[in-house]
């Protein structure tokens, strides 16, 4: 087992905010981590790990591949808030917004 740093790290803190908000974002779509993981392709044990802040080494392949299921719901690298923010100008234009049901019509997981 790879070696983590003491828990109250700031880089254990921060995976750990990033896992309390993807495991928000997954309930708000009443969704299981199986489900997650069928719609998404990434292992439910890595989901589990990554809810927990446990897979400081998780690629960034599989983070896009959860955001891509997961939508507005998970933002990554955009504001889907309809305001004017910093993170919105710095990040340039968001996508068009979407539904999680459209997102994954669009990738054919659903008819």
């Amino acid at each position: 087992m790879p070696f983590l740093p003491a828990p109250d790290s700031d880089r254990d803190l921060a995976f750990e905010a990033f896992g309390r908000h993807l495991r928000a974002a997954r309930s708000r779509l009443a969704m299981t981590q199986m489900r997650l993981e069928e719609l998404s392709g990434v292992d439910q044990t890595m989901i589990s790990r990554l809810e927990r802040g446990r897979a400081p080494a998780a690629s960034l392949y599989k983070l896009l591949r959860l955001q891509a299921i997961l939508g507005a719901e998970l933002p990554l690298g955009y504001c889907p808030h309809d305001h004017d923010c910093p993170w919105r100008s710095t990040a340039g234009p968001p996508p068009p917004r979407m539904t999680a049901l459209q997102r994954w019509r669009q990738m054919g997981l659903v008819v």
